[in-house]
Order: structure tokens, then sequence, then C-alpha cells
């Protein structure tokens, strides 16, 4: 089966895209469209969880 291969999203990423959707100034929308990841993947909290796993190793180390 051939298909589209997955994205893989960095920790960087992962962690700007979880900071922007907590702050809460831009909507769900307007953030998949800024980092390239899907609406659903910022709403459902999928990069929003990452935060104390990732936010530490991306910026405080």
């Amino acid at each position: 089966m051939t298909g589209v291969k997955r994205k893989n999203f960095t920790g960087d990423l992962k962690a700007k895209v979880a900071l922007e959707a907590i702050r809460g100034i831009k909507t769900v929308n307007e953030i998949g469209q800024e980092f390239g990841v899907h609406p659903t993947q910022v709403g459902l909290s999928y990069f929003p969880q990452l935060i104390p796993v990732k936010l530490p190793q991306t910026y405080f180390w």
C-alpha cells in the first residue's frame, strides 16, 4: 500500500503550538494554518498535553 508519508513534528514545533493554544489569542484554525498542523490536533489538546514533557527539554535545557 503506497500512500503519503506521515509528518513527524519536532519537539520545538509541538511546544510552540502548545504555547500558542494555551495563550488563547488565536483561533484553533489560525494556529493550525500557521504551523501546518490539523486544527483537531490543536483543539483536542494533542499538543497542549505535551507541555510538561516537551517544553522543559526545548526551552530550559
